[in-house]
């Protein structure tokens, strides 16, 4: 977590980039080090200065209010994943109902197909993500 920290600081402060996408498997845990619990490990990395460099997050972001959330606790965007290719408007459902929630995995390889998921991604899908297609 620190050096993870350290390095994204150090990213910011160089503003040479746009944004700084934190994939974070799940934006709402906490850090696995003792020395940080307490907090979610967002939180150490919104706090950071950023100047005029984007802070943006990913990870089990499956709602609109998860959204909200994400936008609350300071990063300036949240990236949606799983209930994009779930949803291929996720998007706009979020933004008119404020009570948008994804539908949860697994899902049919179907269900991939009417959100024009293509076929190697949904083979990809099936053979490297245990829940993701039944």
């Amino acid at each position: 977590m620190s050096d993870a920290r350290a390095l994204a600081a150090d990213v910011l402060a160089d503003g040479q980039i746009d944004y700084l996408d934190l994939s974070l498997w799940d934006a709402f845990k906490e850090p696995y080090e003792a020395e940080f619990a307490g907090r979610r490990l967002l939180d150490y990395f919104t706090e950071l200065p950023r100047g005029p460099v984007r802070l943006g997050t990913a990870g089990k972001i499956l709602s609109a209010a998860d959204a909200r959330s994400i936008l609350t606790q300071g990063a300036d965007f949240a990236m949606i994943g799983t209930g994009a290719i779930i949803h291929h408007d996720f998007a706009a459902r979020a933004v008119t109902d404020p009570d948008f929630v994804s539908d949860p995995v697994p899902v049919t390889a179907e269900r991939l197909r009417a959100e024009s998921v293509g076929p190697a991604f949904i083979e990809y899908l099936s053979t490297n993500w245990d829940d993701f297609v039944v």
